[in-house]
Protein backbone atom coordinates (compact mmCIF):
# COMPACT_ATOMS: atom_id res chain seq x y z
CA UNK A 1 0.00 0.00 0.00
CA UNK A 2 1.23 3.37 -0.82
CA UNK A 3 1.75 6.34 1.66
CA UNK A 4 -0.73 8.00 0.18
CA UNK A 5 -2.95 5.23 0.26
CA UNK A 6 -2.66 5.03 3.64
CA UNK A 7 -2.84 8.51 4.09
CA UNK A 8 -6.55 8.44 2.43
CA UNK A 9 -7.52 4.94 4.32
CA UNK A 10 -6.59 7.49 7.54
CA UNK A 11 -8.99 10.23 6.40
CA UNK A 12 -12.08 7.42 6.87
CA UNK A 13 -11.10 6.09 9.82
CA UNK A 14 -10.21 9.45 11.75
CA UNK A 15 -13.48 11.26 10.64
CA UNK A 16 -12.81 14.76 12.43
CA UNK A 17 -14.83 17.91 11.19
CA UNK A 18 -12.22 20.23 9.65
CA UNK A 19 -9.20 18.40 9.50
CA UNK A 20 -7.48 18.10 6.43
CA UNK A 21 -3.99 16.78 7.05
CA UNK A 22 -1.99 16.33 4.01
CA UNK A 23 1.19 14.15 3.99
CA UNK A 24 3.64 15.95 5.76
CA UNK A 25 1.95 17.28 8.68
CA UNK A 26 0.98 14.21 11.25
CA UNK A 27 2.32 14.73 14.27
CA UNK A 28 3.07 11.49 16.77
CA UNK A 29 3.30 11.51 20.57
CA UNK A 30 2.76 8.82 23.02
CA UNK A 31 1.14 9.51 26.31
CA UNK A 32 -1.56 9.01 28.15
CA UNK A 33 -3.98 12.26 28.25
CA UNK A 34 -4.12 13.12 24.38
CA UNK A 35 -7.08 11.56 22.58
CA UNK A 36 -6.49 8.93 20.22
CA UNK A 37 -6.58 11.21 17.09
CA UNK A 38 -6.74 15.38 17.69
CA UNK A 39 -6.66 17.69 15.04
CA UNK A 40 -4.11 20.33 15.30
CA UNK A 41 -2.36 23.70 13.88
CA UNK A 42 -6.75 24.87 12.72
CA UNK A 43 -7.08 21.20 10.93
CA UNK A 44 -4.01 21.06 8.86
CA UNK A 45 -2.11 18.62 11.46
CA UNK A 46 -3.66 15.02 12.23
CA UNK A 47 -2.24 14.22 16.32
CA UNK A 48 -2.02 10.39 16.44
CA UNK A 49 -1.62 9.00 20.40
CA UNK A 50 0.34 6.07 19.81
CA UNK A 51 -0.86 4.75 22.93
CA UNK A 52 -4.18 4.09 22.46
CA UNK A 53 -4.27 3.38 19.05
CA UNK A 54 -5.74 -0.39 18.34
CA UNK A 55 -3.50 -3.38 16.72
CA UNK A 56 -5.10 -2.90 13.59
CA UNK A 57 -4.56 1.05 13.71
CA UNK A 58 -1.48 0.37 14.39
CA UNK A 59 -0.76 -1.71 11.42
CA UNK A 60 -2.12 0.18 9.09
CA UNK A 61 0.33 3.46 9.92
CA UNK A 62 3.20 1.36 10.62
CA UNK A 63 4.42 1.69 6.99
CA UNK A 64 4.18 5.47 7.96
CA UNK A 65 6.28 5.21 11.14
CA UNK A 66 7.78 2.13 10.92
CA UNK A 67 10.59 2.63 13.46
CA UNK A 68 8.20 4.49 15.95
CA UNK A 69 5.64 1.45 15.83
CA UNK A 70 8.61 -1.08 15.76
CA UNK A 71 10.31 0.68 19.24
CA UNK A 72 6.68 1.45 20.79
CA UNK A 73 7.58 4.98 21.37
CA UNK A 74 8.34 7.88 19.11
CA UNK A 75 11.65 8.93 18.65
CA UNK A 76 10.91 13.03 18.86
CA UNK A 77 7.74 15.02 19.02
CA UNK A 78 8.02 15.78 15.46
CA UNK A 79 5.97 17.54 12.94
CA UNK A 80 6.74 14.98 9.73
CA UNK A 81 6.93 12.23 8.09
CA UNK A 82 9.68 13.71 6.32
CA UNK A 83 12.11 14.11 9.50
CA UNK A 84 10.99 10.39 10.29
CA UNK A 85 12.28 9.49 7.28
CA UNK A 86 15.51 11.48 7.17
CA UNK A 87 16.29 9.93 11.05
CA UNK A 88 15.73 6.52 9.49
CA UNK A 89 18.02 7.16 6.65
CA UNK A 90 21.07 7.88 8.91
CA UNK A 91 20.58 5.43 11.18
CA UNK A 92 21.03 3.07 8.74
CA UNK A 93 24.56 3.66 8.45
CA UNK A 94 26.64 0.59 9.48
CA UNK A 95 28.44 2.83 12.58
CA UNK A 96 25.14 4.21 13.89
CA UNK A 97 22.92 0.58 13.63
CA UNK A 98 26.22 -0.96 15.60
CA UNK A 99 26.45 1.39 18.70
CA UNK A 100 22.41 1.20 19.08
CA UNK A 101 22.42 -2.80 18.49
CA UNK A 102 24.52 -2.58 21.21
CA UNK A 103 23.22 -0.71 23.75
CA UNK A 104 19.48 -1.87 23.04
CA UNK A 105 18.31 -4.03 25.95
CA UNK A 106 21.24 -3.05 27.52
CA UNK A 107 20.41 0.49 29.02
CA UNK A 108 16.70 1.25 29.71
CA UNK A 109 13.99 1.69 27.12
CA UNK A 110 13.54 5.60 27.12
CA UNK A 111 17.38 5.78 27.62
CA UNK A 112 17.69 3.96 24.39
CA UNK A 113 15.31 6.14 22.95
CA UNK A 114 17.19 8.92 24.08
CA UNK A 115 20.41 8.09 22.58
CA UNK A 116 18.70 7.63 19.18
CA UNK A 117 17.54 11.25 19.18
CA UNK A 118 20.74 12.14 20.39
CA UNK A 119 22.52 10.62 17.67
CA UNK A 120 20.07 12.41 15.26
CA UNK A 121 20.66 15.18 16.48
CA UNK A 122 24.91 15.11 16.62
CA UNK A 123 24.40 14.05 12.77
CA UNK A 124 22.45 17.43 12.37
CA UNK A 125 25.22 19.42 14.13
CA UNK A 126 27.71 17.61 11.68
CA UNK A 127 25.92 18.27 8.77
CA UNK A 128 25.98 22.35 9.01
CA UNK A 129 22.29 22.34 10.41
CA UNK A 130 21.35 25.73 11.86
CA UNK A 131 20.90 26.71 15.61
CA UNK A 132 17.57 26.93 15.66
CA UNK A 133 16.82 23.39 14.40
CA UNK A 134 19.75 22.29 16.94
CA UNK A 135 18.12 23.88 19.50
CA UNK A 136 14.63 22.62 18.76
CA UNK A 137 16.02 18.85 18.81
CA UNK A 138 18.58 19.48 22.09
CA UNK A 139 14.96 21.15 23.85
CA UNK A 140 12.91 18.30 22.54
CA UNK A 141 14.98 15.83 24.26
CA UNK A 142 15.12 17.65 27.48
CA UNK A 143 11.95 18.26 27.28
CA UNK A 144 10.82 14.41 26.68
CA UNK A 145 13.89 12.96 29.20
CA UNK A 146 14.84 15.98 31.68
CA UNK A 147 17.90 16.36 32.90
CA UNK A 148 18.76 12.46 32.17
CA UNK A 149 17.68 13.13 28.45
CA UNK A 150 20.35 16.50 28.81
CA UNK A 151 22.90 13.96 30.09
CA UNK A 152 22.91 11.34 27.46
CA UNK A 153 22.48 14.18 25.08
CA UNK A 154 25.44 15.55 25.91
CA UNK A 155 27.75 12.22 26.31
CA UNK A 156 26.69 11.27 23.14
CA UNK A 157 27.41 14.21 21.49
CA UNK A 158 30.71 13.72 23.18
CA UNK A 159 31.11 10.27 21.30
CA UNK A 160 31.20 8.76 24.74
CA UNK A 161 28.83 6.02 24.05
CA UNK A 162 30.79 4.81 21.12
CA UNK A 163 33.95 4.78 23.56
CA UNK A 164 34.07 4.82 26.88
CA UNK A 165 30.41 4.08 27.92
CA UNK A 166 30.66 0.66 25.72
CA UNK A 167 34.26 -0.22 27.04
CA UNK A 168 32.82 -0.28 30.80
CA UNK A 169 30.12 -2.06 29.80
CA UNK A 170 31.93 -4.69 27.96
CA UNK A 171 35.00 -4.97 30.44
CA UNK A 172 32.42 -5.14 33.45
CA UNK A 173 30.76 -7.67 31.14
CA UNK A 174 34.14 -9.58 30.79
CA UNK A 175 35.48 -9.26 34.15
CA UNK A 176 31.79 -11.10 35.37
CA UNK A 177 29.95 -8.09 37.28
CA UNK A 178 25.99 -8.55 37.27
CA UNK A 179 23.89 -7.35 34.90
CA UNK A 180 22.76 -5.24 37.84
CA UNK A 181 26.23 -3.80 38.64
CA UNK A 182 26.89 -3.00 34.97
CA UNK A 183 23.52 -1.15 35.02
CA UNK A 184 24.20 0.87 38.49
CA UNK A 185 27.53 1.69 37.06
CA UNK A 186 25.83 3.02 33.78
CA UNK A 187 23.12 5.27 36.39
CA UNK A 188 26.27 6.92 38.18
CA UNK A 189 27.46 8.03 34.90
CA UNK A 190 24.05 9.05 32.85
CA UNK A 191 22.60 10.46 36.02
CA UNK A 192 25.19 11.97 38.19
CA UNK A 193 27.37 12.66 35.02
CA UNK A 194 30.26 10.89 36.69
CA UNK A 195 32.64 10.57 33.90
CA UNK A 196 32.35 14.33 32.76
CA UNK A 197 31.80 18.50 33.63
CA UNK A 198 30.66 20.12 31.08
CA UNK A 199 32.07 23.91 32.03
CA UNK A 200 29.08 26.69 30.62
CA UNK A 201 29.54 30.45 30.84
CA UNK A 202 28.65 31.83 33.99
CA UNK A 203 30.66 28.61 36.04
CA UNK A 204 33.02 30.58 38.54
CA UNK A 205 36.34 28.93 38.91
CA UNK A 206 35.55 27.37 42.10
CA UNK A 207 32.51 26.25 41.13
CA UNK A 208 34.52 24.13 38.53
CA UNK A 209 36.78 23.06 41.03
CA UNK A 210 34.66 21.97 43.41
CA UNK A 211 32.32 19.81 40.59
CA UNK A 212 35.75 18.01 39.31
CA UNK A 213 36.90 17.25 42.93
CA UNK A 214 33.58 16.01 44.21
CA UNK A 215 33.52 13.50 40.93
CA UNK A 216 37.33 12.77 41.48
CA UNK A 217 36.30 11.57 45.04
CA UNK A 218 32.96 9.65 44.04
CA UNK A 219 34.83 8.17 40.75
CA UNK A 220 38.17 6.53 42.86
CA UNK A 221 35.13 4.85 45.02
CA UNK A 222 33.90 3.26 42.54
CA UNK A 223 36.51 2.01 40.98
CA UNK A 224 36.83 5.00 37.70
CA UNK A 225 40.00 6.35 37.35
CA UNK A 226 39.16 8.84 34.76
CA UNK A 227 36.92 12.05 34.21
CA UNK A 228 36.70 14.22 31.53
CA UNK A 229 36.32 18.18 31.35
CA UNK A 230 34.93 19.80 28.37
CA UNK A 231 34.18 23.45 27.31
CA UNK A 232 33.61 25.52 24.79
CA UNK A 233 34.58 29.17 23.54
CA UNK A 234 38.27 31.19 25.31
CA UNK A 235 36.08 32.31 28.61
CA UNK A 236 35.68 28.76 29.44
CA UNK A 237 38.77 27.57 28.04
CA UNK A 238 40.82 29.60 30.35
CA UNK A 239 38.84 28.94 33.44
CA UNK A 240 39.32 25.16 32.54
CA UNK A 241 43.39 25.84 32.51
CA UNK A 242 43.32 27.85 35.34
CA UNK A 243 41.40 25.21 37.17
CA UNK A 244 43.53 22.14 36.08
CA UNK A 245 46.98 24.42 36.86
CA UNK A 246 45.62 24.61 40.18
CA UNK A 247 44.35 20.96 40.89
CA UNK A 248 47.32 19.66 40.06
CA UNK A 249 49.33 21.55 42.78
CA UNK A 250 47.07 20.36 45.15
CA UNK A 251 46.84 16.50 43.12
CA UNK A 252 50.25 15.69 42.21
CA UNK A 253 48.78 12.08 41.40
CA UNK A 254 46.66 13.49 38.78
CA UNK A 255 47.76 12.82 34.78
CA UNK A 256 46.06 15.35 32.39
CA UNK A 257 45.94 15.15 28.23
CA UNK A 258 44.50 17.90 26.92
CA UNK A 259 42.98 18.63 23.68
CA UNK A 260 42.49 22.37 22.14
CA UNK A 261 41.35 23.39 18.80
CA UNK A 262 40.15 26.41 17.81
CA UNK A 263 37.31 27.50 21.02
CA UNK A 264 37.21 23.79 22.51
CA UNK A 265 39.13 22.52 25.12
CA UNK A 266 39.04 18.75 26.59
CA UNK A 267 41.11 17.55 28.84
CA UNK A 268 41.03 14.00 30.10
CA UNK A 269 42.02 13.31 34.02
CA UNK A 270 43.52 10.58 35.44
CA UNK A 271 43.90 9.33 38.96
Amino acid sequence: MSLMSILEKLKHIVKLEGCSFNFINIQVNSNNTSEKYTSLNGGQTLGINLKKLTTDEKELIKPLFPQAIADGAILLEDKSIKRIEDIELKERTSDKREILAFFKGKIPHDDYIALRASLYLRMRFQEGADREEIAELKNDIIWRFSRRGRNISDLCSAGYFETLIRTIFEEMERSGYSEQEVLDTYNLIVEEGTLTVFVSTGMSPDQVSREIEEKIKRNRRYGLHILFIHGIGRTNIETIKGVIYDLKEKYPFVKTVTNEAANIISVKLMF
